[in-house]
């Protein structure tokens, strides 16, 4: 697997090979949540189905957090599309 207890960084290619052969498809969108903007993070969890929880509960958690995060922070896109209209 791509992921080994103590392994480190995640290896994301060798991630995503794992998830075509478990699946049979290589039809997989992977988005590292760490590391994405508010609008995707939201868009990547909301209505998506989470494979595995570490802890039950967490991925609605994580769901609605990004909910709440793209929400509180509509307004700096906006006066960022506002600066670039100028």
């Amino acid at each position: 697997m791509a992921t080994r207890p103590g392994a480190g960084r995640l290896d994301v290619l060798a991630l995503l090979n794992d998830l075509a052969v478990l699946t049979g498809s290589d039809d997989v969108d992977l988005m590292v949540l760490d590391a994405a903007l508010p609008v995707a993070r939201e868009r990547a969890l909301v209505g998506a189905v989470a494979l595995y929880e570490d802890e039950p509960g967490r991925y609605d958690r994580l769901r609605a957090h990004a909910v709440v995060e793209r929400l509180e922070t509509a307004w700096l896109r906006e006066l960022e599309l506002r600066q670039l209209q100028r």
